[in-house]
């Protein structure tokens, strides 16, 4: 729900104590430059193929924004500027977990650009793992890119004229972290949850008014089925219909039997119900992670790893999407 009110217009701001956490992780990257007796990908190395090729400090900032350039490859129509605000924060809330390596201002810009309403185009079609859909944003904060402003494109540092920003020069790791992850992905569900939730008792209604239209056989919400087959979504949207009609089963053993649609109706929207609470712990449990690469711990210690792979939300919003169908055909 917080997810959807930022798409739908809500400003989000930054923590105190996630501005701590943030510092304390960059601190940590500052120590690894400083040092200058380590390799950690993406802060003094290449990306990709070229991870074991040295980058000098001087060089450093140029390589976090040629990462950008390089990136912004993606493709196809740009997303909604609703879900381009719901994808900001997603990333933004992120990189407050503090193990991402970069500095509290860069998640104050993005909240500035939700706040101002300058909404970098984000393409719906790019790579793995959304880096591309993603390098935009980062192009934006640059003075590079291109954005909407009172909705109309603008480019280069018009947005952030209209936002009242600088460019930024992004530090050693921080265009990394802002283009990995899964935020596209966990923004899109995220949102697609918080809808759903209302139309999940929407449809309910409408099978009730269904049932006490054309229905004849109540049996089929009757309570004792559901202690016999315990599944939580199946029982409660049983006990909406039977809270909207006169459905009660009676105590004999006469009965009829009504159509598939009228009968099924707990099984096919009560799975909605259990699938959507299976996709909202996904979900919640992704907000409040880290899902960039490498990351940077308080201590020093650096992990190569693979945190951004969306394969734990994409499965669960696959699963979702099929049962949403069934409901509405």
């Amino acid at each position: 729900e917080d997810v959807r009110a930022v798409a739908d217009g809500e400003s989000i701001r930054l923590a105190d104590d996630a501005r701590t956490r943030m510092q304390q992780s960059r601190d940590a990257v500052t120590d690894i430059i400083e040092r200058d007796d380590s390799s950690v990908y993406g802060v003094n190395t290449g990306f990709g193929g070229l991870k074991d090729i040295s980058v000098g400090r001087e060089e450093m900032e140029q390589h976090q924004q040629n990462l950008l350039r390089s990136h912004h490859t993606a493709t196809g129509q740009p997303v909604s500027p609703r879900l381009t605000r719901a994808i900001i924060a997603v990333r933004a809330n992120a990189l407050t977990v503090g193990v991402s390596g970069v500095r509290p201002t860069l998640v104050d810009r993005l909240c500035t650009l939700l706040d101002e309403d300058v909404l970098p185009i984000i393409p719906s079609q790019g790579s793995g793992d959304t880096a591309c859909e993603l390098a935009n944003v980062g192009l934006v904060l640059a003075g590079e890119g291109e954005a909407l402003v009172d909705g109309e494109p603008r480019f280069g540092t018009d947005p952030l004229d209209a936002a009242g920003l600088d460019p930024l020069r992004f530090g050693p790791k921080e265009s990394i972290a802002l283009v990995s992850g899964t935020a596209v992905t966990t923004a899109r569900t995220a949102v697609a949850i918080a809808d759903l939730r209302s139309l999940v008792n929407a449809v309910d209604v409408a099978g009730a008014w269904t049932f006490e239209l054309v229905g004849q056989e109540p049996g089929a919400f009757d309570d004792r089925l559901f202690d016999v087959r315990p599944v939580a979504g199946h029982a409660t949207t049983a006990g909406r219909v039977r809270a909207l009609t006169s459905a009660t089963p009676s105590t004999g053993a006469d009965m009829t039997q009504d159509p598939l649609s009228i009968r099924c109706l707990p099984q096919v929207n009560g799975a909605l119900r259990e699938h959507l609470a299976m996709a909202t712990e996904a979900v919640e449990t992704e907000l409040a992670s880290v899902t960039d690469n490498p990351l940077v711990f308080p201590d020093g210690t650096a992990r190569s790893c693979g945190t951004f792979n969306a394969q734990y939300v994409a499965g669960v919003a696959d699963l979702l999407a099929l049962t949403t169908r069934k409901v509405g055909a």
